[in-house]
Parts: structure tokens; sequence; C-alpha cells
């Protein structure tokens, strides 16, 4: 078990713990108090920082559009540049 498994793992179960006592909250009162929703949004801010410091570098990176490489040629298709037509 990883560390990032693991704060993803604590971030949902505080997500679901914050969420529920939230939908409580706003059944009964019919208003969303800001000691839940400031804290909620504190906590994810936090994890999700921790999360950035541990990843190993290139984990975290996205793909842009002009960096998507063509698949290979297949053997029924032995032309490789019969996919960029």
């Amino acid at each position: 078990m990883s560390l990032s498994y693991s704060a993803q793992v604590i971030g949902i179960a505080i997500l679901g713990f914050l969420l529920i006592g939230l939908m409580v909250m706003d059944w009964q009162t019919q208003r969303l108090p800001d000691a839940f929703t400031l804290t909620g949004i504190g906590i994810s801010f936090l994890l999700t920082c921790v999360q950035a410091f541990f990843l190993a570098p290139g984990e975290g990176d996205t793909v842009e559009e002009d960096q998507i490489v063509a698949p290979a040629a297949t053997a029924a298709d032995p032309d490789p540049t019969a996919l960029l037509r």
C-alpha cells in the first residue's frame, strides 16, 4: 500500500464524512454553515498539496494534444503513414 493510495483513501473518507454532515445539516436547517464548508475546502487543499509533494517525477504530468503519438501500424496495415491520413 503506497503513500499516495493511503492519502487518497484518507481524503475520500474525510470527504464522505463532511458530505454526510453537510447533507444532514442542510436537511435540518436549510443552511450550510461555514464551519463545514470552509473546513472541507481547507482539508482538501492540504491533502492535494501533500499528494502532489509525494508524486514521483513525471507521475502527475498531463499529455497535451500535440504530444499524442499515433499508434504503430498493425500487421494488417504495415504502412505506418496510413494511420495519419
